[in-house]
């Protein structure tokens, strides 16, 4: 989590100063909150999940408003964000779904997208909601045209139990630019350049 907060950090800092307004897709629990508010005017999550929806409200100040709807189908009209941001949310809907909210977040956007999901094959969670429904690749993001980095070391433990040492910062720097040796995939698209 560490590192995907750095990545957002560098993405919206060009913008901060812009008066910015954000759209966290799939806030979920409001998990970015606080870092996204700092970065924006306004912030607004979208969330399916009533319940965390009610948690976001209840229990982080860092939103201004939240709505409920579906992230394929977005009720915003076109370019009134700044920056749409989704962590890890793409993965419990299914590809179709998926290219559609992407789609979806590119017309309310006007400067910035970025999405965060694992690159992991896997059903994830138990709970219905939080089920992974699909798998996502750098190329999907790729053919797309997103900047695609990785974080994270998939082989890690694997490492630390065979050769009995710790993935250092070479690995995780190799993540980074070696994708499909990456946990985490950190994709983005500028709609439009911050300088």
């Amino acid at each position: 989590m560490l590192l995907e907060a750095s990545i957002l950090q560098e993405l919206l800092d060009p913008w901060k100063y812009k008066g910015g307004v954000i759209l966290d897709v799939g806030c979920g629990k409001g998990r970015f909150g606080h870092l996204l508010g700092s970065y924006s005017e306004l912030l607004v999550g979208c969330d399916l999940h009533h319940p965390y929806l009610r948690w976001v409200k209840k229990k982080v100040g860092s939103y201004d408003d939240v709505v409920r709807c579906d992230s394929s189908k977005l009720p915003f009209r076109d370019k009134c964000f700044n920056a749409s941001v989704s962590v890890e949310v793409i993965e419990h809907l299914p590809k179709e779904k998926g290219f559609e909210m992407l789609s979806e977040m590119e017309r309310v956007s006007l400067n910035l997208v970025v999405v965060v999901t694992p690159n992991v094959e896997g059903p994830g969670e138990t709970e219905p909601q939080l089920a992974h429904k699909s798998s996502w690749k750098a190329k999907d993001f790729k053919k797309l045209g997103y900047v695609v980095r990785g974080s994270g070391f998939k082989y890690s433990s694997l490492v630390k139990r065979s050769l009995k040492v710790e993935v250092g910062l070479v690995v995780t720097i190799l993540s980074f630019y070696l994708t499909p040796l990456a946990t985490i995939l950190n994709a983005w698209k500028y709609l439009k350049k911050p300088y």
